[in-house]
């Protein structure tokens, strides 16, 4: 039940540090004038940054945790990153880094816009709406989650494979691993349907509402503590 649980969990906190230090600081670059609250596409584009600079976290952790679940040997996490290092160097660590980024920088966009558009529309004033904050994170990470999914489906398929440099050009297509993106959403679509790409996503819905709704939450303690100081 738990197999690969450690390297999201190692990596959940550089993760988030890396997402909300860098939505912060485009943020400010983007709406310098810290009197008047920024605009919902400022917020959007923030977002859509941060995403982009979280796929240096996020690419090795997701692969680690998905070849870790993968595996038919039981391997510990540190096994698995061993053997990538020692297989492939650094650069294993990146395999599916490029739809990796497609997914994050578009779906931390949506992260930030949902909560924010959502903190206004409940009028949320800290001191009284812990309901309101832990509704407008759980939204976020629902629409972030459902808005990007079937690339996330992707994205597991191409992690999951063997990084094989040389390809048997005889090995039945089943065989062989995905040559790019488009390869793997044509052969995935051709063998199972458009349902593929829709497979646990209701699972996935209801984890990211309590998980973002506290994570969202614990940011505005640790801001609102920060802001006093």
């Amino acid at each position: 039940m738990f197999k690969g649980v450690l390297s999201p969990v190692v990596g959940l906190a550089g993760l988030n540090a890396l997402l909300f230090v860098s939505y912060g600081s485009i943020l400010r670059y983007l709406e310098p004038n810290r009197e008047q609250d920024p605009t919902l596409l400022q917020i959007y584009l923030a977002g859509t940054g941060a995403g982009i600079a979280c796929f240096f976290f996020s690419t090795p952790t997701d692969l680690i945790k998905i070849k870790t679940q993968m595996t038919k040997i039981p391997k510990t996490t540190l096994e698995i990153t061993k053997q990538v290092y020692l297989k492939n160097g650094l650069q294993g660590f990146y395999q599916g880094g490029v739809i990796t980024m497609i997914r994050d920088a578009p779906s931390y966009g949506i992260y930030f816009w949902a909560y924010e558009g959502m903190k206004r529309l409940l009028e949320v004033k800290f001191d009284d709406s812990a309901w309101k904050l832990l509704l407008a994170g759980g939204m976020a990470g629902t629409m972030s989650w459902a808005s990007i999914y079937p690339i996330d489906v992707v994205k597991s398929r191409l992690q999951m494979q063997q990084n094989q440099k040389h390809v048997d050009s005889t090995s039945l297509l089943n065989d062989r691993p995905y040559a790019s993106i488009k390869d793997c959403v044509v052969r995935s679509y051709k063998a199972e349907g458009p349902s593929v790409f829709f497979r646990g996503l209701w699972p996935t819905l209801l984890r990211g509402f309590p998980v973002n709704a506290v994570t969202f939450y614990i940011y505005e303690i640790v801001m609102n503590f920060l802001s006093n100081e």
